[in-house]
């Protein structure tokens, strides 16, 4: 069965540029997500949020935190007990953002 990841991310040469990562770093089969915004990420994980437990879990989900509908903080608290390893992502690097 294919490893599940969900990315979310607004810059599309970044949101590329991380599924080129994904695809690169794992040996097992890879089904990558993307979300461009916060809306689409929230109806991927949608069962999640009603409350139902997923059938098939993303095991790995990276999220932006800056996004045009929202701030992936956002996500992340909706996925707070979502049983997959969450990595935020940013192209930011000074210590406010970090």
């Amino acid at each position: 069965m294919a490893v599940k990841v969900l990315i979310l991310e607004d810059n599309p040469v970044a949101r590329s540029f991380l599924c080129r990562v994904v695809r690169e770093s794992f040996s097992d089969a890879i089904l990558i997500t993307e979300a461009g915004d916060l809306e689409t990420a929230r109806r991927h994980v949608g069962k999640l949020i009603e409350g139902q437990a997923p059938v098939d879990p993303f095991k790995l989900v990276l999220v932006d935190l800056e996004l045009p509908d929202g701030n992936g903080m956002e996500l992340l608290e909706l996925l707070a007990h979502y049983p997959a390893t969450k990595i935020v992502t940013t192209l930011y690097s000074d210590d406010d953002h970090l």
